[in-house]
């Protein structure tokens, strides 16, 4: 593969069965890709393909989550924990069965990733990627009013080169009009990604939002409002224009669980729909396993799905993909 790993030939076959088999009742152990190809036979979710990722994506960080919390109990009561190593088992396989079904919906055979092992840590991941990425959250809130604030910030390499370049940041002020409703005044977002051929994207907006579930562990708000678009295009096919500004209708939903005191599952989603020149309806979609470090500090790690459903053709005639998946890192702020 041009710019990519080069691994070594060898039989897929023989690396997939020298292993014990997991299962006792089995005639020959089980392979990586067998194991993948039967996740599908339990899979009740009826989204097909990376149209259904973010459910999984959160299933798996619900059973790491489990996982934390087993061994944070391990840790408090040692060997008075007896169902340890059967609570971990169960977790792991539960893991397991979530990444190989991501992984099968993204078309990433686990004997692909696994012949991945090997490479050294500049060239790990399915694209070669390397860099840093950011992630910040940051949120105040008073009895009357709530002003949030997050960024994310996407940066690699492929031997040497740059694959990817991205900034989001949103903010928005709300108005609590009663316990459940409440006005957005006013909201913004800017969006960099030269990769969409999208040189700064800005969009402003107002909005209202209510509160579906208000319970003390779980919570779900869903949002709606007009806005107004501008995009700049780093490139553009003869005759069209390099910037564009539409309006928008935008919407959006989160939903937070916190599963124990200090872990927490926050799904995310903002959708924007506006005319086929600024690229008709864009998905943002993040899904995040937050653990409490202190009263202040939280750890995130996020999965997220970006869509723009037309994205600009550019001056050399290339049209960008529409996806883009990302693994983020980052640490919460709440003061």
């Amino acid at each position: 593969m041009p710019g990519g790993i080069t691994m070594p030939e060898f039989d897929e076959a023989l690396l997939l069965r020298a292993q014990p088999s997991l299962f006792t009742d089995a005639d020959t152990p089980l392979g990586l890709d067998e194991y993948q190809a039967f996740t599908t036979r339990t899979d009740q979710n009826a989204r097909p393909g990376t149209e259904g990722l973010g459910f999984v994506l959160l299933g798996l960080f619900g059973e790491v989550g489990g996982l934390l919390s087993a061994l944070k109990k391990k840790q408090r009561d040692k060997d008075a924990f007896v169902a340890y190593h059967d609570a971990v088992l169960e977790e792991l396989g539960d893991a397991l069965w979530y990444f190989a079904n991501a992984a099968l919906r993204a078309d990433l055979p686990l004997s692909m990733i696994a012949q991945r092992i090997p490479a050294t840590l500049d060239s790990w991941d399915y694209h070669g990627r390397t860099g840093p990425s950011t992630f910040l959250d940051l949120q105040r809130r008073t009895p009357a009013t709530r002003l949030s604030l997050d960024y994310i910030g996407n940066f690699s390499q492929i031997n040497g080169t740059e694959s990817a370049n991205n900034h989001r940041l949103n903010t928005e002020f709300d108005w609590w009009l009663s316990r459940r409703f409440y006005l957005i005044v006013p909201s913004f977002e800017y969006y960099k990604d030269p990769f969409q051929n999208l040189g700064d994207r800005v969009t402003v907006g107002a909005g209202v939002g209510y509160e579906l579930i208000d319970r003390p562990n779980l919570e779900w708000t869903i949002t709606t409002g007009p806005a107004f678009q501008q995009a700049w295009f780093d490139s553009t096919q003869p005759g069209d224009p390099t910037e564009t500004g539409a309006g928008a209708l935008t919407f959006g939903s989160k939903l937070k669980w916190d599963s124990t005191r200090r872990i927490k599952y926050v799904l995310q989603y903002r959708g924007q729909y506006t005319s086929r020149e600024v690229g008709e309806t864009t998905h943002h979609l993040v899904g995040t396993l937050s653990v409490d470090l202190n009263k202040r500090f939280t750890l995130d790690l996020s999965a997220i799905w970006d869509r723009i459903s037309e994205p600009k053709t550019g001056a050399n005639g290339s049209r960008p993909q529409p996806d883009d998946f990302s693994l983020v890192a980052g640490v919460g702020v709440h003061f």
